[in-house]
C-alpha cells in the first residue's frame, strides 16, 4: 500500500513495523500501481506525461519476503548482467553501497544507448535497501541522458530513500512523530 501524507509517500510492507520512506515529487502523478504475488509496483510520470509516452519516470517496488539474490549489490549484479544481455551498447556502474540507517543498500547506474523494444536511449539511476523482511527498489529513470541539475536533484532524492520500523531502536528506528495513517 501507497499512502500519500505531507509529501511524503509511506510504503508499508508485509511486516507490519517496516515502511519505505519516499517523499512525493510535485508534478509527478502515479500511472501505474499494482500488487501482483510477492511484489508491489509503483510507477510515476510527469503530470503531462502518459504511460506509453513517458521521457522520465520514477519507479518503486517492493518484493514482499526479498529477493533470491538475497543482497543489494547481488541484485544490482543481476540486473546489470540481465540489462547488459539485453542492450548491446549497455554501460553498468556500481557507485556506492554500504549501510545506510542499519540496512545494506545499494546505488548504481544502468545506460543503454538504444533500447531494443523503443529505439530510444534509457539512463536509470537504481537504489536497493535490502529490509528485515522485504526488499526495496526505488528508480529513476530517462529516455535521454539526463543534465549536470537532473543528476544532483535525483541523487539527492534517492540518498533520502529510506526504510525504517517502527518497532526498533537506534538507527532503524522511524523519524520522531511518524506515523503511517
Amino acid at each position: 500500500m501507497v499512502l500519500a501524507a505531507a509529501g511524503l509517500l509511506v510504503a508499508s510492507t508485509a511486516c507490519a513495523d517496516e515502511f519505505l520512506l519516499q517523499s512525493a515529487v510535485p508534478g509527478y502523478k502515479v500511472a501505474f500501481d499494482t500488487r501482483k504475488g510477492n511484489l508491489k509496483h509503483v510507477e510515476m510520470i510527469p503530470q503531462a506525461e502518459s504511460l506509453k509516452g513517458w521521457s522520465e519516470m520514477l519507479t518503486t517496488q517492493i518484493f514482499f519476503g526479498g529477493v533470491p539474490q538475497k543482497t543489494p549489490a547481488g541484485f544490482y549484479a543481476w540486473v546489470s548482467e540481465r540489462w547488459r544481455a539485453s542492450c548491446p551498447t549497455a554501460t553498468a556502474q556500481l557507485l556506492r553501497q554500504g549501510t545506510e540507517k542499519g540496512y545494506p543498500f545499494a546505488f548504481w547506474m544502468l545506460t543503454c544507448e538504444s533500447v531494443p523494444a523503443t529505439s530510444r536511449p534509457e539512463h536509470t539511476w537504481f537504489k536497493a535497501i535490502q529490509g528485515r523482511d522485504s526488499f526495496y527498489l526505488v528508480q529513476k529513470a530517462w529516455r535521454r541522458e539526463p543534465g549536470k541539475d537532473e543528476i544532483v536533484k535525483w541523487t539527492q532524492y534517492l540518498r533520502q530513500v529510506a526504510v525504517c520500523d517502527t518497532s526498533a531502536t537506534g538507527e532503524k528506528a522511524c523519524p520522531a512523530g511518524f506515523s503511517p495513517k
